[in-house]
């Protein structure tokens, strides 16, 4: 049922109500119309609520597709045969690291131990190791 069907229906409602040529002073005449006016309310609502649901699929797609894309590309990444890491133990927590050979032979790198946030080796301590 679209939003447009129920917009139809809440005319012909009000269409009717309009008909009967109600005098607004009588106890049911205030309660018809209160009802149709809350009903244009409801609709208004539903509607809101239609488009924000479309919003959200769409957004829902594009994040969708952008995981594909990050899957396909770390599947990519695996599949390198030059793929090689270094481990590295964290002299401050132990913390056994893994990383790249190709980051080793940066310039101005700091491995940081992701566990306690201290630095494990910068760029001086690795030109000592490439030597």
């Amino acid at each position: 049922m679209s939003i447009n069907y129920i917009y139809e229906k809440l005319a012909y409602i009000k269409g009717l109500s309009d008909g009967l040529d109600i005098k607004e002073d009588t106890k049911e005449a205030k309660l018809l119309l209160s009802i149709v006016d809350m009903l244009e309310d409801f609709v208004d609502i539903f509607a809101d609520i239609q488009e924000n649901q479309e919003e959200l699929e769409e957004y829902i797609e594009s994040i969708d597709e952008d995981i594909a894309d990050i899957e396909d590309e770390m599947l990519r990444f695996e599949d390198e045969d030059d793929f090689n890491t270094v481990e590295i133990v964290c002299p401050n927590c132990g913390e056994t690291i893994y990383v790249d050979e190709g980051l080793m032979c940066d310039k101005d790198i700091e491995i940081v131990c992701p566990n306690c946030k201290n630095v494990i080796m910068n760029d001086e301590e690795l030109e000592g190791i490439e030597e």
